[in-house]
């Protein structure tokens, strides 16, 4: 296990050296991942269920640990995609990464999932064709599914800068944006509103779990410092939320170069669930009698 001296938010601020294990997962599209990155090898898995993030994770994280030989306790760090993606599935793999950290004492990080989407797509194009001049169009697109005929938006510089988003568009909104020419176009929302996208501009579809542990050494190993700021403990329920939300902390942050962030889910509007007027009902009397 690699020398990283103190714990909590320690580890993150500079203590970790190269070799450190990382087991991270990613549940906020269809997609279910973990992976776990050590100092000789990286072990992956990753199925696509929309539906089974809960059935798919417990036993995915344990055929990674039990393949690479890594006992739970010899984890350095946890990371998980932190989003944007739908409510449900979203939240599974960061609450367990969560519970994992409580645990076994480690600290918890987590990654805009376009983010690890972006650069892994960045790094594996087709490159074969110039890159265009500087100029105000993107050079990747990445949009995930989100339901309700939205899509999860971010666009990014060749040089893996988040310019804008994530946001939550209309699918005809998201498809207009994915109509500028020999922009790189990632994400499984592009095989719903995109034809016959060439081969030197597709990139993933699904994130995985691999890629965002390789983003997060990096960053841990290039110094980037990281702590659960002040200004992110604020509400994060999206229905409720006022001002300056998590999600606009997160977005910013990511438009500033910073990889690395606090493990909250990214939410961009509210969960398809709806309380019932019975439920709601109760829920004031109770507001009213604390």
């Amino acid at each position: 296990m690699a020398d990283i001296g103190c714990r909590g938010v320690g580890p993150l601020c500079g203590c970790l050296t190269i070799g450190v294990i990382i087991l991270a997962v990613d549940t906020a599209t269809a997609a279910t991942s973990a992976a776990i990155s050590g100092p000789a090898s990286v072990v992956s898995r990753r199925n696509v269920d929309a539906h089974g993030h809960v059935e798919s994770l417990a036993p995915m994280i344990s055929d990674v640990l039990t393949e690479s030989g890594i006992e739970p306790k010899d984890i350095d760090v946890l990371a998980c995609g932190v989003g944007p993606g739908p409510f449900t599935g979203l939240r599974v793999g960061i609450a367990q990464m969560i519970a994992m950290g409580a645990a076994l004492d480690r600290p918890v990080v987590g990654v805009c999932t376009h983010d690890v989407m972006a650069h892994a797509a960045l790094g594996l194009a087709d490159r074969s064709t110039p890159e265009p001049e500087a100029g105000p169009e993107p050079g990747l697109i990445v949009a995930t599914a989100a339901r309700r005929a939205e899509s999860f938006v971010s666009t990014y510089e060749y040089s893996g800068r988040r310019s804008g988003g994530p946001i939550a568009l209309s699918n005809d909104e998201a498809h207009h944006a994915m109509l500028a020419e020999e922009v790189i176009l990632a994400g499984d929302a592009v095989d719903l509103l995109i034809e016959d996208v060439p081969t030197y501009r597709r990139g993933p579809r699904f994130p995985h779990a691999a890629d965002l542990a390789a983003i997060v050494e990096s960053q841990l190993n290039a110094g980037e410092d990281w702590s659960d700021d002040v200004d992110l403990a604020i509400d994060l329920d999206p229905a409720t939320a006022r001002g300056n939300s998590t999600a606009q902390v997160l977005i910013k942050r990511g438009r500033h170069g910073r990889l690395l962030l606090p493990p909250r889910p990214l939410y961009l509007r509210a969960p398809d669930a709806v309380a019932t007027a019975a439920a709601s009902t109760m829920a004031a009397e109770m507001d009213r009698r604390a």
